[in-house]
């Protein structure tokens, strides 16, 4: 399944296989079964070092797309959704903003 991939503008940037290596189905607060959620590195050269996070919706597949996210967000959306190991296997690195005095 390919999503489409919108910038804040919602022009279509591109299209993203779907990878589905962030859904929580075994978190008891999961409501939304419907929907699924991936994360993968932007294929195109517009955001170089960006990331796409995905959401399908398995009952509306229509309905699906990604969004445009930093590499903080993308180890963030990591850490909330209980998945570390696509940390390492996208190579994501947090880097901490600098203070400036």
């Amino acid at each position: 399944m390919n999503i489409p991939v919108f910038d804040e503008n919602d022009e279509l940037l591109s299209n993203c296989q779907f990878k589905d290596n962030l859904t929580q189905e075994n978190v008891p607060d999961y409501v939304n079964l419907n929907c699924r959620i991936g994360l993968t590195k932007y294929p195109g050269r517009r955001y170089p070092g960006f990331y796409v996070l995905m959401y399908y919706d398995t009952h509306y597949p229509d309905r699906s797309y990604g969004e445009i996210i930093s590499k903080n967000e993308a180890y963030l959306e990591c850490i909330k959704r209980g998945h570390e190991e696509v940390i390492e296997e996208l190579g994501i690195i947090y880097e901490r903003e600098r203070e400036v005095i």
